[in-house]
């Protein structure tokens, strides 16, 4: 397949047959895979759930984060990163044979990728003229969509082989849109807009059921006065009296695969605790502290729980349960001002 990306075209491996894609069964294996930038040279480590890590000896630009989804094809995986050098696009799959897209990505902000029903992945990034580029195996482009300097878009998956994109646009404004378009996400019954905090980007995933028009989607933003706010099956934002640590971003973690609710993660300002909140168990202090200017990552693993793993105050990656309501350090090294990133890997069969 041949994705155009910009301005480069890249061969990739072959993914699902779109006319296969409903025939198959997909289950969360094992734990969850994680990308990250080592603390010491930058590089892009992998980390399967077996626990073996792998250096790419490709280096993330710094103050960046990589992104990683499970593919529809047992044990697959896809990563999009801003390679430092070239301050390009770069993928890499499980054969962990980078590839440079030729697009350009904007300083300081990070690709998003997802896996579609169809078994192809999209990516979004904040590209040229901070305009939102989209693209998938197939082709891509130019949206034509203005994203805010130094915020990042952030993709998930519908139950109809396409997409749903979230980012922030002028003003402040949080938008909402696929490959046929999008708008503004009304603040309450009435009408207004949602703004996100200034610098913050927001976090979607999908839902069971997948539809984002519908109550199948959930959208977390670090919103104004840094209040927590989430858009779950109302298609309104709804602000708690949580307050999001300045400078980070919400991650929302759900899985259209599995019977998931949507949940939200968080550092929490002033203690900088890892805070979690999903529609089954409430909200939960994990009592484990995070990097200052750090975001935490999470997504669903087999057994139906949510793993969020963070960048904590001790240089090192921590992972966090919502079952099991334990942290454990890994002990992995991670660079200053970057995120990790977290999929789940999946047997089809």
């Amino acid at each position: 397949m041949v994705a155009a990306l910009g301005s480069a075209a890249v061969v990739t491996s072959a993914l699902v047959s779109p006319q296969a894609a409903f025939a198959f069964n997909i289950f969360p294996q094992g734990s969850a895979i994680l990308a990250y930038a080592d603390g010491q040279t930058g590089n892009l480590m992998i980390r399967l759930p077996g626990g073996q890590i792998t250096d790419t000896h490709r280096q993330v630009s710094p103050g960046t984060s990589p992104s990683i989804t499970g593919l529809l094809v047992t044990g697959h995986w896809e990563v999009a990163f801003r390679e430092a050098n070239s301050q390009h696009l770069w993928l890499m799959g499980q054969d962990l044979a980078p590839r440079d897209t030729g697009s350009f990505i904007q300083p300081n902000t990070s690709p998003a990728i997802t896996t579609l029903t169809n078994g192809n992945f999209e990516v979004a990034f904040n590209g040229p003229g901070n305009h939102l580029f989209q693209g998938d195996s197939h082709s891509g482009g130019d949206t034509g969509s203005f994203i805010a300097p130094g915020t990042s878009p952030s993709i998930a998956p519908t139950a109809v082989q396409t997409y749903e994109v979230t980012w922030v646009g002028p003003g402040n404004v949080v938008w909402e849109g696929g490959p046929t378009g999008g708008g503004h996400i009304a603040a309450n019954a009435t009408g207004g807009v949602v703004e996100a905090s200034d610098g913050s980007s927001p976090s979607i995933s999908g839902i069971p059921g997948g539809s984002f028009k519908g109550p199948n989607f959930g959208i977390a933003i670090h919103g104004l006065n840094n209040f927590a706010t989430a858009i779950d099956n109302t298609d309104k934002a709804i602000p708690s009296i949580s307050v999001v640590a300045p400078g980070t971003n919400m991650a929302s973690g759900a899985n259209p695969y599995t019977s998931v609710p949507f949940s939200y993660s968080f550092q929490h300002a002033g203690d900088g605790h890892l805070i979690q909140t999903n529609s089954g168990s409430g909200t939960i202090d994990s009592g484990l502290k995070m990097r200052p200017g750090s975001s935490p990552a999470s997504a669903t693993v087999n057994n139906g729980t949510i793993d969020a793993f963070v960048n904590a105050d001790t240089g090192t990656l921590w992972t966090w349960n919502d079952d099991s309501l334990k942290g454990i350090e890994t002990g992995l090294k991670v660079a200053a001002n970057t995120n990790p990133s977290i999929a789940t890997l999946y047997t089809v069969s």
